[in-house]
């Protein structure tokens, strides 16, 4: 695998493990760093004066091998951070291939931070043979003490990324989706619009080349506004960013004439910006079908009753020489009500390019134009 694919599989896989530490231990007196101090820091906010006793945890996050070097290193990050109180998690995705509290994986890690002494002074061995080593009267056991210290207070946990997808799905749904009782897609699109949430806030600071800092009261207001958009009877997100995500599926639909609506949507207009935008809305409309679509539910189904009785109302009061631009832009004026979602141009649109497809009810299709056989 390519190096560049190799680092950013790391930083998804960072992202979750983000996502699923706050959701394991979201409290009113916690907020969550990425990209503090260390990959994940989980931070008391609620500190007593003068007290100096710390409930702070750090976490290193590592997909594919940890090699001994890199463990020395994730030692040494957090040798230079401790205050003594603090603890430390690792996070990762394959097994250690070492055990890491063994005396001789302990020795190879002092050792480690001796050959700090010739490498950069960036290198965090440096850091560390310069605060704990270099002029300074410690022996190598009492090196090697702090070093065994420090491992009492670290916890490793193995995740692989299909389980920590799974874990943070089932989490979500099951403390904060009770509110939905019929559909049971909805609960797992509020699941994964949270999740989207995250990655954008978290792109949003990396952007800014800014740590993201997640409080409880960022956390509640996300759950209060999926609360708000997605639910048994309603259905309302932002498609500014999702919108941007569909365009390259779109794109890549548009290329291929052996999809019915895309044949269909060239006939109305066959310049590609016009044929990828209506796509993006057909691809927006599955996305809220695919929630409410269950079985004996008749929300969709009436949807699309109205949008096929609209076209043939539009086939009846046009010319019989109509061409397909016409009987389009007529059709797509006309409203599907609904009382879960609002009659948006994009809903809308894509409930009507849904229906010119192929494998749609032919009792229920839609053809804006006839093509030559």
């Amino acid at each position: 695998m390519p190096a560049g694919i190799t680092s950013q599989y790391g930083f998804l896989y960072q992202r979750y493990i983000f996502i699923k530490t706050v959701l394991d231990n979201i409290g009113m007196d916690r907020f969550f760093v990425y990209e503090g101090k260390d990959d994940i820091d989980m931070l008391e906010t609620d500190r007593i004066m003068s007290v100096c006793v710390s409930n702070d945890t750090f976490v290193q996050v590592k997909s594919g091998t940890v090699s001994k070097d890199c463990w020395a290193k994730v030692l040494g990050n957090w040798l230079l951070i401790d205050d003594g109180n603090a603890s430390y998690k690792v996070v990762l995705e394959n097994e250690l291939p070492f055990e890491a509290a063994a005396d001789e994986t302990v020795n190879e890690v002092c050792a480690y931070f001796y050959k700090g002494e010739t490498q950069k002074s960036t290198s965090v061995a440096n850091q560390v043979y310069r605060k704990f080593i270099g002029g300074k009267a410690g022996s190598k056991e009492e090196i090697r003490a702090l070093v065994a210290g420090l491992m009492a207070r670290v916890s490793c946990v193995v995740l692989p990324l299909d389980t920590v997808k799974s874990e943070i799905n089932d989490t979500f749904k099951r403390v904060y989706c009770q509110d939905i009782k019929i559909f049971e897609m909805a609960k797992t699109c509020r699941a994964e619009r949270f999740i989207d949430y995250i990655h954008g806030k978290i792109d949003f600071a990396l952007e800014k080349k800014k740590s993201f800092v997640f409080r409880y009261q960022d956390f509640i207001n996300i759950i209060n506004r999926l609360t708000t958009e997605i639910s048994d009877h309603k259905y309302t997100i932002d498609t500014t960013e999702t919108r941007k995500r569909k365009q390259a599926e779109a794109e890549k639909l548009m290329a291929n004439d052996s999809i019915r609506e895309v044949r269909q949507l060239k006939l109305v207009n066959n310049r590609s910006g016009f044929v990828v935008r209506e796509l993006v809305k057909e691809l927006l409309y599955k996305d809220f079908r695919s929630v409410y679509s269950e079985p004996d539910n008749t929300v969709i189904s009436n949807m699309e009753d109205i949008a096929h009785t609209n076209f043939e109302d539009v086939l009846y009061s046009l010319p019989e020489d109509a061409d397909a631009l016409q009987v389009f832009n007529e059709t797509v004026r006309r409203e599907i009500p609904s009382p879960i979602i609002n009659d948006s141009p994009i809903y809308r649109n894509g409930c009507y390019v849904y229906l010119t497809g192929a494998e749609v009810d032919s009792e229920k299709q839609i053809t804006w134009g006839q093509e030559n056989e």
